[in-house]
């Protein structure tokens, strides 16, 4: 990648935001290069290590790819993606709202287990016929 003395280049733009998606996805290297090849783009994940770190450009090609991969356009990959603020706020909100959806299907899970072991014993106690 180029290097201008510490301007955010494209290329550096790109990296951040190719390293921004895969993180905020929990995806491994190795994720994104099959999503990529889904596309018949073929790389090796450390081909997507050297671009974040800044060893190794993306072709224009590449770069498209990695973008519909992310579910977003090229241009989205070349801009910030909000401030930092903004940012860390999303990954907060949205590991609350993982969690609380974690805790709501175990809560409904447990809901559902309980009703039917009351519907067990309603037959079980001859308080209603059983169904037929």
């Amino acid at each position: 990648m180029a290097s201008d003395g510490g301007t955010d280049t494209p290329e550096r733009i790109f990296a951040r935001r190719q390293r921004e998606e895969r993180k905020r996805r929990r995806w491994r290297y190795q994720d994104l290069a099959d999503a990529v090849a889904e596309q018949g783009i073929t790389l090796n994940s450390t081909a997507f290590a050297k671009t974040e770190t800044g060893g190794r450009a993306v072709r224009l090609d590449e770069a498209a790819a990695i973008a519909r991969a992310f579910g977003l356009l090229l241009s989205q990959m070349l801009t910030e993606a909000g401030t930092a603020e903004q940012r860390a706020e999303f990954d907060r909100v949205r590991a609350e709202f993982i969690e609380a959806s974690a805790a709501t299907d175990a809560e409904l899970a447990r809901a559902v287990r309980l009703r039917n072991r009351e519907r067990e014993l309603i037959v079980a106690l001859g308080l209603v016929e059983e169904p037929r």
